[in-house]
């Protein structure tokens, strides 16, 4: 998790966050979450090892703006890389426990849904990954 810097005029500024960002003209969805996340703490993923896991739309019409997807992948990170990650945006990132992370108080609503959902289905299905 990314603990976004707290600027005003940013979505959430000193709250919890997933790490991310908006696509490029011409990029995939794919394509942009590997450069983000190369960006946002210097690990360079392949597409391959990231696995779609949500996508929500963010409905804004009402008050004159159009829509945002949000699209939501896991991925795989062992232990061991967290000494490689070399924050490039935020004031840190921290690996945090699922009971933790749905504790804190200031985690971007968006994100914190999506984090409650895969948490909770690994917890259904009698596993606990998160």
């Amino acid at each position: 998790m990314q603990l976004r810097d707290d600027i005003p005029g940013i979505f959430y500024p000193g709250h919890y966050g997933l790490f991310g960002g908006a696509a490029h003209d011409d990029e995939t969805i794919l394509a942009c979450a590997v450069r983000e996340l190369y960006e946002e703490i210097g690990i360079k993923f392949q597409e391959n090892q990231l696995r779609e896991f949500c996508t929500l739309n963010l409905d804004f019409r009402p008050f004159g703006y159009g829509s945002v997807e949000r699209f939501f992948f896991e991925i795989q990170v062992e232990p061991e890389i967290s000494a490689d990650i070399g924050l490039g945006e935020g004031q840190r990132a921290e690996f945090l426990p699922g009971e933790r992370l749905l504790a804190q108080e200031r985690v971007t609503p968006y994100d914190s849904f999506v984090l409650w959902q895969h948490w909770n289905v690994r917890l259904m299905n009698g596993t606990i990954v998160c």
